[in-house]
């Protein structure tokens, strides 16, 4: 072998050298510091900075804002409730720790009582906002607003769900009594689930609304849940919208 070949091939051989030294401290930066949903940059599959791909965090442009179905003021035996529902038509993502504002205002314009607060709204679901007597003076008319000031939406886990099987009235012009049956579609048994029931005329205006919190229900157990109220509604009810407030689990991944 010729001085000429053997030059070609020491210089080839230093090139290789080269670039597979390159090419190993490259996979070893990226074995010790892999892409994460927490490093504050777009790396990996995602496709938003430490959202989408596989991480928990939805990207907020591939999630539909929450919306407030209605929000309504009403004298719940005198008393001054706010009653809203918020809908997340979302079939991929839940929202977790969602902020709201709810201001209520006189029938002339004046704002006399204000509420902010978190609620989490799995996908495709409805969950109430309830506060009661939320201020001390009790105006006969009112206006309710609820505004979602915030929200964060993750990728949507599988709950436990319970559903009303049937309900009863009793007393509707006196002391209205509103019995309802549910049943538990469940895995687990399931403690303290606030359950809210809400009353619509048949001009869909909210006539009463009370919450109780369902103690314990077991795996696919049927229970009686019970709610009351002192004076008689104005109207006949026609409608009663049902929410539970199922619960949900994150950060395990």
């Amino acid at each position: 072998m010729d001085w000429a070949r053997k030059r070609q091939l020491f210089v080839i051989g230093i090139i290789a050298f080269v670039v597979l030294t390159l090419g190993g401290f490259f996979v070893f930066i990226l074995t010790i510091n892999p892409a994460t949903c927490f490093d504050g940059e777009q790396n990996g599959a995602e496709s938003g900075i430490d959202c989408g791909g596989g991480c928990e965090l939805v990207c907020e442009n591939e999630a539909r804002p929450l919306t407030v179905s209605f929000a309504q003021y009403v004298l719940t035996d005198g008393r001054p409730d706010v009653i809203a529902h918020i809908t997340n038509s979302n079939t991929h993502a839940d929202a977790i720790s969602a902020e709201y504002l709810v201001e209520v205002y006189t029938d002339e314009g004046d704002l006399f009582a204000r509420h902010d607060g978190v609620i989490d709204v799995p996908n495709e679901s409805t969950r109430a906002i309830f506060i009661p007597r939320i201020a001390s003076i009790a105006p006969t008319v009112a206006r309710a607003f609820v505004t979602i000031t915030e929200q964060t939406f993750f990728r949507a886990k599988d709950g436990p769900s319970l559903s009303v099987e049937s309900f009863t009235w009793e007393d509707v012009s006196t002391e209205p009594t509103l019995t309802v049956q549910i049943q538990g579609d469940l895995e687990e048994s399931l403690r303290r689930i606030p359950f809210a029931a809400t009353v619509f005329d048949i001009e869909n205006t909210v006539l009463a609304v009370s919450q109780t919190v369902i103690d314990r229900i077991g795996i696919d157990e049927s229970k009686e849940v019970i709610f009351t109220w002192n004076e008689g509604f104005r109207d006949n009810p026609t409608r009663v919208e049902f929410v539970f407030d199922t619960p949900r689990a994150y950060g395990d991944n």
